[in-house]
């Protein structure tokens, strides 16, 4: 009769290193792309970012925030076409559905929210509102809602990451943007 951890190690086999060997490593599940991507950010421009200081401490721990001005030509897509994590920064927040709006223009260039994989979202507490509605009023009222209206090339209402059912209903996550969505709040009130 066989003894009980002689069964055990047959079912589940030891590491390499605790047989006294080099520990292996694991295959990695899908495609390996090397693209010299792997270490930059898509991002907005840093001054429209509400941090100061994020491109120099992104450089500073190996990383580089990658600012593109126009996306048109083919070249220029792909440049960025790997990269796995956007940066931005938010117009407001609305508290009631956890949205945020995120408007397109210079140097803030949507495709920083919906190429990359992973979307990392800064929003001040300045720019959290109670709705959407309570935003609205706020720019009617400082007379800056026309304005936002013509000078913004778009408007991004995000509310998660991307979702996408077909007919039996089958979710899948990321066809239509990134498949993960990171929002850091944080106090800019002194």
């Amino acid at each position: 009769m066989r003894s009980w951890s002689h069964r055990w190690r047959r079912a589940w086999p030891l590491s390499a290193a605790s047989r006294g060997g080099q520990p292996q490593k694991k295959p990695r599940k899908g495609p390996k792309l090397e693209t010299g991507q792997e270490r930059q950010i898509l991002g907005w421009a840093p001054e429209a970012l509400p941090l100061d200081g994020i491109a120099e401490t992104l450089t500073d721990v190996g990383w580089r925030l990658v600012a593109p001005t126009d996306l048109r030509s083919p070249e220029s897509r792909e440049a960025v076409r790997f990269i796995r994590f956007g940066l931005t920064g938010v117009t407001a927040a609305f508290a009631s559905t956890g949205s945020m709006l995120v408007m397109s223009g210079a140097g803030t260039s949507r495709a920083a929210s919906l190429l990359p994989f992973h979307h990392v979202a800064l929003i001040p507490f300045s720019r959290l509102y109670p709705t959407l509605e309570a935003w609205l009023a706020e720019r009617r009222l400082a007379g800056e809602l026309d304005a936002q209206l013509r000078n913004r090339a778009g408007w991004n209402l995000i509310t998660g990451p991307s979702k996408s059912a077909d007919i039996e209903m089958v979710l899948t996550l990321g066809v239509h943007g990134p498949k993960h969505l990171h929002a850091i709040l944080f106090n800019d009130r002194r």
